[in-house]
């Protein structure tokens, strides 16, 4: 039984005219007469009751007409969405993003492609840094937003954050009320940083800038988790380079002071090339967009 089959008992069933249906299906009449006579003896049924001058159903032919217009139905919705699967219009995709680490960008860019693919569905996996760091490797997610430049050939990025840094300071910090400080203005304070183990660019970054302003930044305490280092800031334990996307997580509990002669916490959407996931392929597209759309763009 093929489709083609059904199709031509379907049409011929509604017009009950062999001549209408071969012309309206684009073939010959005695093209349309093999077709269902091989269909109805692969069946072992009589479906139709064929006079010199009339076509009609027989009680079988009725009922099988109702059955094949509704498969006909089902093949045809199943089609469009294994279509749809292969373009990348319906399926599941899986991001990975660092556990303990909320920022406003990762929300605003994942909600974004929900509302533009409704009928993707995209799976956050909270990842430690190492799982992170071998997540697209292991294949245990199709993308991952990494603070980190890609470090193997087969995996490419794109840039969809680049925040300038503030100072982070208790509300009640000397320094605290300033519109802007320069890295001098930080000489005599005591640093909070993120482990090293844990953002290795956070802690060498504080140093460079500390060495370039003319002094060595003094580290009090290195931490595994953003809250507790938000959290001793807030504390009055020492201050910190962060970024401003993390205003809303302190709670009105730090201020956040521009730095003078700003650089960036660059956050980067990565894939591997290899990954078939057509599902992939949207999130890509959106991430170019994201990228040429950035409020400090990529220079």
């Amino acid at each position: 039984m093929t489709i083609f089959q059904l199709e031509c008992f379907c049409a011929l069933a509604d017009s009950l005219n062999f001549t209408q249906t071969a012309n309206a299906m684009f073939i010959t009449q005695p093209a349309l007469s093999r077709a269902i006579s091989s269909l109805e003896q692969e069946l072992q049924l009589t479906l139709l009751q064929r006079t010199t001058h009339s076509v009609t159903l027989t009680p079988a032919g009725k009922i099988f007409s109702s059955e094949c217009h509704k498969m006909l139905k089902e093949f045809q919705r199943g089609s469009e969405r294994a279509r749809s699967a292969q373009a990348g219009q319906i399926g599941s995709v899986r991001i990975g993003f660092q556990r303990d680490n909320f920022e406003t960008y990762i929300v605003d860019f994942v909600n974004l492609f929900r509302r533009s693919h409704t009928d993707i569905t995209l799976e956050l996996l909270p990842l430690s840094v190492n799982e992170l760091n071998n997540a697209l490797q292991e294949k245990m997610a199709d993308a991952v937003i990494s603070g980190g430049p890609p470090a193997n050939e087969s995996i490419r990025s794109l840039m969809i954050a680049n925040l300038p840094e503030c100072v982070a300071l208790p509300l009640d910090h000397p320094l605290a009320g300033n519109d802007i400080l320069d890295m001098r203005d930080l000489k005599n304070e005591k640093f909070i940083t993120m482990a090293r183990s844990i953002s290795c660019s956070g802690f060498e970054s504080i140093i460079q800038k500390s060495l370039a302003a003319g002094f060595e930044a003094q580290i009090v305490a290195q931490v595994d988790l953003l809250p507790t280092l938000m959290t001793m800031v807030a504390c009055g334990q020492g201050i910190s380079i962060l970024h401003r996307d993390m205003l809303p997580r302190s709670n009105g509990r730090i201020a956040f002071v521009p730095l003078r002669s700003v650089s960036y916490f660059r956050r980067w959407l990565m894939w591997d090339i290899n990954n078939d996931n057509p599902c992939l392929q949207p999130l890509i597209a959106l991430g170019h967009k994201w990228q040429d759309d950035l409020e400090y763009p990529v220079e």
